[in-house]
């Protein structure tokens, strides 16, 4: 496995936070009976508090996909105006726009000190760079993380995740089965996610493996079905 170095800074960003936003980890060790690289770790987004749960408390190497627009300058401060900051009536609404633009350098710091996979939706040819990414970390035994729920549907001035529980799923991801299997010879396993904001836990369920015997479509979408009702199982408690 090539080895997956994070700045002193990220790490050290990560380890602060870690001891003033503490979390329990049910299910870590589920993950001893799968290899390195072939684990896709699927959580559930409620706004922002599932990818921080998970950057934080995930006990294993991964890389993120994160919204191509999410590590350019020029586009972030847009784009979380529109997904979180606009509803936040608490601050005077002048003051939005240059809160992000002082906090929005740090974040793509971030993203690029964790290897964060730029993922181009909306853009299908652009994607196309997204899935090769994507294989080429799996072949060098780096695990993914992906959030798949659509933010989409909503009305306006609200956000598109739930809070608590599970929203719908694009599936485009599950067809990674398929291609890791089709470039690097190995059987991906899709590990369910679920972080529990009011309990703050972190909780890993049964991964699910990729079936090379199924057609293609169809494994994509039992992969996704089942994901999404584990998941949605683990919310209920």
């Amino acid at each position: 496995m090539k080895e997956l170095q994070r700045p002193r800074g990220v790490r050290a960003i990560v380890k602060t936070l870690r001891a003033v936003y503490p979390h329990r980890v049910e299910g870590a060790e589920k993950l001893q009976a799968y290899e390195q690289g072939d684990v896709l770790f699927i959580c559930n987004h409620g706004e922002i508090y599932g990818p921080v749960a998970a950057m934080l408390y995930l006990p294993t190497v991964f890389r993120p996909w994160v919204l191509s627009r999410m590590m350019v300058l020029d586009e972030i401060v847009e784009h979380m105006y529109y997904g979180t900051m606009e509803r936040q009536k608490w601050l005077p609404e002048k003051w939005k726009r240059p809160l992000l633009r002082l906090i929005t350098p740090f974040l793509v710091y971030l993203f690029e000190g964790v290897h964060a996979i730029p993922v181009y939706r909306g853009h299908p040819k652009e994607l196309l760079k997204t899935f090769r990414l994507t294989l080429d970390a799996m072949r060098d035994g780096h695990n993914i993380l992906i959030f798949p729920e659509n933010a989409d549907e909503h009305d306006e001035g609200k956000s598109g995740f739930i809070k608590e529980g599970v929203g719908d799923f694009y599936t485009g991801f599950a067809m990674l089965g398929a291609m890791h299997w089709a470039r690097n010879k190995r059987r991906a396993v899709f590990v369910p996610v679920y972080a529990n904001k009011r309990k703050r836990l972190v909780t890993i369920g049964d991964g699910i493996v990729f079936d090379p015997e199924n057609g293609m479509n169809e494994e994509k979408l039992r992969i996704a079905q089942m994901l999404h009702e584990r998941l949605s199982a683990m919310a209920q408690g």
